[in-house]
């Protein structure tokens, strides 16, 4: 059998995947140690990230010249390292930080694609197989992983919600319910940059308890309330979010959901189900990444268009227009039917 001349990098493509958990860890470890926040505009010696983050400095330069090569960092000679526009997202205080989606990514998320063998034969959750129990049920159980997570969420609102003000005009709408918002990143955001509009903030009793004790919280003109979006949500909202809840579940459960939040709209209000959408096959896609997530942490699903109307029409909405943005996500405006 004559050897195909590129035989080698379709070998090392397979070995490139294989081998992301070594990426992954690197990020972690870098993100864990906090290195990017003993790093200013100059470049620094990594003999002194090293001291200053108590780290063995021949593993530290080893780790931060192969992220550098995929953007994170910048290595100059001499063992000098500068910040990157990406790098600088791993400093805690940065606006935008991803400190805590990256931390929060490398934990229980990282442990439970062990079980993705067990996912593809079953089709059951990875994470639930790992711990026993479903995430969210375990979020409810673990105290620090319920904080853990809710930062996670944040540090992908912080980021996207530049797009999605950008990309929506909020200002039409007096009243606005987040609904399964968390920490109220998103709300908070739409309400200070809409000073007569008034917010509901609503989740879980253990999320809303975690925004109350926090040092952040939400402003004055949002009211928390706390319940199960599979029993009811608040009535009376002229704009209804649900941003990253209706990938979390199976068609059955997203339509009861939807359902719910139909039964709580009155006729004129409108809906935003804020979601990664899939493009066409073998193009790279956020949407792609996301479903393995998905699959693996709760058993949801990323969807196409299309079965996203169709979960619209089986739960009394139709679908008026998507708005895309500059993130991975997209703005599904819907109405009732």
């Amino acid at each position: 059998m004559d050897m195909p001349e590129n035989i080698h990098e379709q070998a090392q493509a397979l070995r490139d995947v294989a081998s992301g958990y070594a990426l992954s860890k690197a990020l972690y470890a870098v993100a864990e140690a906090r290195v990017a926040d003993f790093m200013d505009e100059a470049p620094v010696q990594v003999s002194e990230l090293a001291e200053r983050t108590g780290s063995n400095e021949g593993a530290l330069y080893r780790i931060m010249r192969t992220l550098a090569c995929l953007g994170i960092f910048h290595e100059h000679d001499g063992h000098l390292f500068s910040h990157t526009p990406v790098s600088r997202l791993l400093r805690a205080d940065h606006e935008h930080s991803q400190l805590d989606g990256v931390l929060f990514r490398g934990l229980e998320f990282y442990e439970a694609y062990i079980e993705m063998p067990h996912t593809l034969a079953t089709g059951a959750s990875s994470f639930e197989r790992r711990f026993g129990m479903s995430m969210f049920e375990y979020l409810n159980a673990d105290a620090d992983m319920q904080t853990r997570f809710q930062a996670c969420m944040k540090s992908d609102t912080r980021a996207q919600q530049v797009g999605i003000l950008e990309a929506y005009d909020f200002a039409p709408f007096a009243s606005i319910v987040d609904v399964g918002g968390g920490d109220g990143t998103l709300i908070t955001a739409i309400l200070r940059r809409h000073p007569d509009t008034i917010g509901v903030l609503f989740d879980r009793q253990s999320v809303l308890d975690q925004v109350r004790a926090g040092p952040g919280g939400v402003p004055r003109r949002c009211e928390l309330q706390d319940g199960d979006f599979f029993t009811a949500v608040p009535k009376g909202g002229d704009l209804y979010i649900l941003k990253y809840i209706i990938h979390d579940w199976q068609d059955e459960d997203a339509v009861a959901i939807l359902q719910i939040c139909r039964q709580a709209m009155d006729r004129s209000a409108k809906m935003l189900v804020i979601d990664a959408i899939f493009g066409p096959p073998n193009v790279p896609n956020t949407a792609l990444t996301l479903d393995l997530s998905m699959l693996a942490a709760v058993g949801g699903v990323e969807r196409r268009q299309d079965e996203f109307v169709a979960l619209f029409d089986r739960a009394g909405f139709a679908l008026s227009r998507i708005v895309a943005t500059n993130s991975p996500l997209s703005i599904l405006e819907v109405m009732p039917a």
